[in-house]
């Protein structure tokens, strides 16, 4: 499917404009790296129904999904290099009971959503998976539905089964405890609506041990929103108000009271380890929350921001592409998936997925070279890879080179100007060309320019000395030209085509 995708794709025409030097639109720099898109797995089928959600292991092996067919959802996992899936739950039917009264129906329902408020939650060592489901047994008489917080192994082994509180829906992602064995989530009562001063909102924590629920906190009329465990998962933190009257609090699970951290707390888009944050005016940059230095990412805002990824160093946004084919006669706007490291340089970001579904979060591994997501109603894998950054990877990107990677350079740069010299000399019968000519005579042989600057500027640093071929004794010995870009070493151009790194009397 990626390779027929790429088929279609003929013409990004926002990305002609966004990436420039020949870096493929699937590859970015990122510290000393380029981190690249190495393979996309489609994962399921047509025939598997139409996948609304995929969620992949925090390890990276796994990947849950939701797909819905004609008559019943299923939660399924699959391994995330492909394979032959295993259905967790889905709508069992049992056969008509003869008796009066008797149960006819009996089934699970996976009450699984694909946005904010609901989905399939990893536990953090990858061996679990929990989400809402609803178990309807229908009689003769009448049908009775109760909700509950479903706990499920890789191979389908139920680890528990929670009843949830009658009434009300769940309003977040179930978040789990460090080590596993809570899982906490928002609440709200069904019967108001979310933004009615009269909703009930609960702050639950499941044990998966004891099977008990605890209520944390509850409270009328305001919007609380997790914020996350501690390291320890002896506390819980979450947001409590909205607009600019926002408390951050936080709930301790040893009998501790609550306390509130933060009386006026500015909810931002920080990343998970607290550390940067988003700022949107203008353009995007990227704010260290503790030393408070800037780094500007993009000039304008580049599409919808969908996060930050599990370690910090990344995060997520998306775009609308127009596609067209080759005869311009037919075309097509894509949901594109972008990655963004925050660094200030040209290839900072790089395309990950060419037709996602828009406004749904994609999620990844813990490492972050895996990353799973919904296109065309099919559950896909991204793989990512590192590669090791070229010294003209950098020059492309406008990143200053260290010290020995500019000496690298010149020396290459002369070994071309060297080379270009010698062409020069067999058609002009040995003959040398003058110094104030040297550059534009050699030019057309080397064919850039830039050989004669310093790498990555429009500053010119070779310097050519007059040579006498009739006073020549030695081609190894006699140089013709120097490249200089300040250090206490020069490269040195010889006559015989060598090239060679001389220290500066």
């Amino acid at each position: 499917m990626y390779a027929r995708i790429l088929m279609l794709c003929v013409c990004l025409l926002a990305e002609s404009r966004a990436v420039a030097g020949g870096i493929s639109i699937h590859r970015m720099i990122s510290g000393d790296r380029i981190l690249e898109l190495a393979e996309t797995t489609q994962l399921t089928s047509r025939p598997d129904g139409e996948v609304a959600g995929a969620w992949i292991s925090p390890n990276g092996r796994y990947v849950a999904y939701l797909t819905r067919q004609t008559d019943r959802s299923l939660v399924c996992v699959v391994r995330s290099s492909g394979g032959r899936p295993t259905v967790l739950m889905g709508s069992q039917q049992k056969p008509s009971a003869q008796v009066a009264g008797s149960p006819s129906s009996d089934e699970w329902k996976p009450a699984v959503g694909t946005g904010f408020r609901s989905g399939i939650a990893w536990s953090p060592d990858s061996s679990q998976i929990a989400f809402p489901a609803r178990h309807v047994v229908t009689s003769q008489e009448s049908t009775l539905e109760e909700s509950y917080l479903v706990v499920l192994t890789t191979a389908g082994l139920r680890r528990a089964c929670i009843p949830l509180p009658k009434g009300f829906i769940l309003q977040c992602l179930l978040c789990w405890e460090p080590g596993a064995r809570r899982i906490a989530a928002v609440f709200t009562s069904s019967q108001v609506p979310l933004w009615d001063e009269r909703t009930e909102t609960r702050v639950l924590v499941f044990d998966l041990s004891s099977g008990s629920v605890k209520t944390v906190f509850s409270q009328t009329g305001d919007v609380v929103e997790l914020h996350g465990w501690s390291k320890d998962g002896r506390a819980l933190r979450y947001r409590v108000g909205d607009g600019k009257d926002v408390q951050l609090r936080e709930s301790y699970l040893d009998g501790r009271d609550d306390r509130i951290i933060a009386e006026h707390y500015v909810p931002r888009a920080e990343s998970p380890d607290g550390t940067l944050q988003l700022v949107y005016a203008p353009g995007i940059s990227v704010e260290n929350c503790f030393t408070g230095e800037v780094t500007r990412v993009f000039e304008s805002r580049p599409g919808n921001i969908l996060g930050w990824v599990p370690n910090s160093n990344m995060f997520v946004y998306e775009r609308q592409e127009v596609v067209q084919d080759a005869a311009k006669r037919r075309s097509r706007t894509l949901n594109t998936l972008w990655l963004a490291v925050p660094e200030d340089h040209a290839f900072n970001h790089m395309c990950i997925a060419l037709d996602s579904i828009p406004h749904q979060v994609p999620t990844w591994s813990q490492d972050c070279l895996r990353m799973a997501y919904v296109c065309e109603g099919r559950a896909c894998v991204a793989e990512l890879a590192w590669v090791v950054l070229s010294i003209q990877d950098k020059l492309d990107a406008g990143i200053p080179l260290s010290e020995e990677e500019e000496k690298a350079a010149l020396v290459n740069n002369g070994k071309r100007i060297a080379t270009g010299l010698a062409m020069y000399k067999a058609d002009w019968y040995g003959r040398l060309p003058a110094c104030a000519t040297f550059t534009q005579d050699v030019l057309p042989y080397v064919r850039d320019k830039n050989v004669f600057f310093r790498p990555g500027t429009e500053q010119p640093i070779f310097q050519c000395f007059p040579v006498d071929p009739g006073r020549v004794q030695s081609l190894a010995n006699t140089p013709v030209g120097v490249l200089d870009a300040g250090y206490g070493w020069q490269v040195v151009v010889y006559l015989d085509a060598h090239v060679q790194v001389v220290r500066k009397q």
